[in-house]
C-alpha cells in the first residue's frame, strides 16, 4: 500500500504479470489511517569505517536518499531502513537493500496525483554516497532463467535449458499458429513481475546509525479497512 492525503495505492502480485490487478480506493475507505512518528537519536555514518563499527555494534541503519531530475528543481527524497551493509577499515562500503519505491522526477508534476505507472520498484546496490546502482522491476519471461548454470557446487534441481532450448520453446508459443489472444498479450501471460533491469544514477544518499534499538527515524502508516471490504 502507498498512502497519499486523499487516496490508497494498492498493488497486488501474481505470478502473471497480465494479471495486473491495482486499486485506488479513497483513504475515507479506511476506518483510520495516519502517521505514527517516534523520534530517535541517530549518528551520522561518514565513512565504511564508521559503518562497520555501528554494523558490528548491532545497531540498525537507517538510510536518505535524494534523487533529482535534469531541472535541479525537481526531485524527490526516500527514507528507508537498510537490510544488509558492510564497511571496512580503508573506509570502503557497500550497501545493499529494499524493496524501495522509485519515481521519475522528470515524469511527476506539481498537483497531479500519482498512479501507479509512475512508481518503480526497486533494490539498491551502492558503495558511494553520489551513486546507486538501481534494480528495476520489470515484467520479465518466465523463461529467462532457464539458461542460468549455477557453479557445480550448487546444482540445479533441474538441468538448465539450452539458448536453443529456449528459442523453439518461445518459437513454439509466439508463432505459427492461431492464439486465442493477441501474441502480445499471449507474451505478458508467461511473463512475471521480476527486478531484471539495472539502472545507475546519480544520488546523494546519507547513512545513520540510530542510538536506540527500540526506536525508530521512520514514518509509519497504519491501517485498518472496514469489516465488508475484508476479502473473503
Amino acid at each position: 500500500m502507498i498512502f497519499s492525503r486523499k487516496h490508497v495505492l494498492i498493488r497486488r502480485v501474481h505470478t502473471s504479470s497480465y494479471n495486473l490487478n491495482p486499486s485506488r480506493p479513497g483513504v475515507d475507505r479506511f476506518h483510520s489511517s495516519g502517521w505514527r512518528l517516534q523520534p530517535s537519536p541517530a549518528t551520522l555514518l561518514n565513512s565504511g569505517k564508521e559503518i562497520r563499527e555501528a554494523v558490528q555494534a548491532w545497531r540498525p541503519l537507517v538510510a536518505v536518499s535524494e534523487f533529482v531530475g535534469e531541472d535541479p528543481s525537481r526531485g524527490y527524497r526516500i527514507e528507508y531502513p537498510v537490510k544488509w551493509a558492510d564497511g571496512n577499515p580503508d573506509d570502503t562500503f557497500r550497501v545493499e537493500t529494499g524493496p524501495v519505491v522509485l519515481l521519475d522526477p522528470d515524469r511527476t508534476e506539481v498537483g497531479r496525483g500519482l498512479e501507479f505507472d509512475d512508481f518503480q520498484w526497486a533494490y539498491l546496490d551502492y558503495r558511494s554516497f553520489d551513486r546507486v546502482r538501481c534494480f528495476l522491476e520489470k515484467p520479465t519471461s518466465i523463461l529467462s532463467g532457464a539458461t542460468y548454470r549455477p557453479p557445480d557446487r550448487l546444482p540445479r534441481r533441474n538441468p538448465a535449458l539450452t539458448g536453443e532450448q529456449v528459442a523453439r520453446i518461445r518459437k513454439r508459443l509466439f508463432s505459427g499458429w492461431k492464439p486465442p489472444l493477441p501474441f502480445d498479450r499471449l507474451r505478458r501471460l508467461f511473463q512475471t513481475d521480476h527486478h531484471s533491469a539495472v539502472d545507475h544514477r546519480p544520488v546523494s544518499t546519507t547513512l545513520y546509525a540510530l542510538d536506540s534499538l527500540a526506536g525508530g527515524s521512520m514514518a509509519r502508516s497504519a491501517a485498518r479497512p472496514r469489516a465488508e471490504e475484508i476479502p473473503s
